[in-house]
């Protein structure tokens, strides 16, 4: 099992995609232009940074493919996927935008089942991956 932590909350991640429902799937296509393949593929390229490179190296690596767009709606698409499979809803009881789904999240909050999300320490650490971009927008 893979899960992800997203502001402290726990979310099954093989589950979410595995279990993603074709309408949901349809849903983030027309709004966000991506489908499952793209996603996932943007998403394992984290996975993928060579362990060898210095940690700044690693660093640079992941905030270059932050640039691109398609990866940003990645991680939005798979924030909206997991928090609406898992049942999370707005106060109506309506499915969540993706906006709203991603509203405060940051790539801090990531984490995994095995790597925790990151903590103060390491967001104020300027060669952490969780480290924000010197160009990001203030909060």
């Amino acid at each position: 099992m893979t899960a992800i932590v997203i502001n402290g909350q726990s979310y099954d991640l093989d589950e979410g995609l595995a279990g993603a429902e074709l309408n949901h799937l349809l849903f983030l296509k027309q709004r966000t232009g991506l489908g499952l393949k793209t996603i996932t593929t943007k998403l394992q390229s984290f996975g993928d940074v060579d362990k060898t490179l210095s940690k700044q190296e690693q660093t640079l690596a992941v905030l270059g493919a932050l640039d691109d767009e398609e990866t940003l709606n990645s991680f939005r698409a798979i924030v909206w996927l997991l928090r609406t499979k898992a049942g999370d809803r707005d106060e109506a009881g309506l499915y969540l935008t993706i906006d709203a789904a991603n509203e405060g999240v940051s790539l801090a909050d990531f984490g995994s089942a095995d790597e925790p999300a990151a903590t103060n320490e390491e967001q104020a650490d300027p060669t952490s991956l969780a480290a924000a971009p010197d160009d990001a927008p203030a909060s």
